[in-house]
């Protein structure tokens, strides 16, 4: 799910080309800035991928309002890039959601379709999130990681974590994960992140890590 509201100030194009030590990955694979064209690839890769959690707060998808939100937050948004082809994606998150972009417009048209796909527990989850939250204007978030079923476990998880560490250098860095995702516990382990935390909405706990920079 995503792990809360936030966003950076709009930056430059980022693209990187990926260093093929990281992993497996193709000799063609980069990191790049989200464009507004990778919307529907990014919905799908985000449904693929947290599918257990999207059945349990929603009695349906509702992607008009994941299409707006992703367009949304496409200026916070890094994404592995193999052959032309989107597979998996990062949003580094710092303050609180811009309402200044026009894009702010199409996202709340969805509200009223939004309310109908929700279940109960949704509105339980936004409280307990809402609740959770301790941000410093120091601190940056990594607000949801997802790869593609069939380019994970090829080191693209830890290529976009690093190019979103890079993003904000110097930066603490938290975010939060469910206990029982051991594999992404330890890649956030492996590139610095400690428990510093717990807090639990209606599915279960959340595991909060944190990332303080060496100086």
């Amino acid at each position: 799910m995503f792990l809360g509201a936030f966003s950076f100030q709009e930056q430059e194009l980022y693209i990187v080309l990926v260093p093929r030590y990281l992993g497996m990955m193709p000799r063609d694979t980069r990191l790049r800035q989200c464009r507004s064209t990778d919307q529907d690839a990014l919905v799908d890769i985000y449904r693929e991928g947290f599918k257990g959690e999207l059945s349990f707060f929603f009695k349906r998808f509702c992607g008009c309002f994941f299409e707006a939100l992703f367009h949304h937050l496409s200026r916070d948004t890094i994404v592995a890039e193999v052959g032309g082809e989107v597979v998996g994606f990062v949003i580094v998150v710092r303050g609180p959601m811009p309402v200044a972009r026009s894009s702010i417009l199409r996202l709340l048209s969805t509200m009223p379709t939004l309310l109908t796909a929700v279940r109960p527990s949704f509105f339980a989850f936004l409280l307990q999130r809402t609740k959770s939250m301790s941000w410093r204007p120091s601190q940056v978030g990594i607000g949801c990681i997802a790869v593609e079923s069939h380019f994970r476990r090829k080191g693209f998880g830890r290529a976009l974590m690093r190019g979103a560490l890079a993003r904000y250098h110097g930066r603490n860095v938290t975010l939060d994960v469910r206990p029982w995702n051991t594999g992404a516990i330890r890649l956030y382990s492996s590139t610095g992140f400690r428990r510093t935390g717990v807090w639990r909405d209606p599915l279960g706990e959340w595991v909060v890590m944190s990332r303080t920079p060496v100086l």
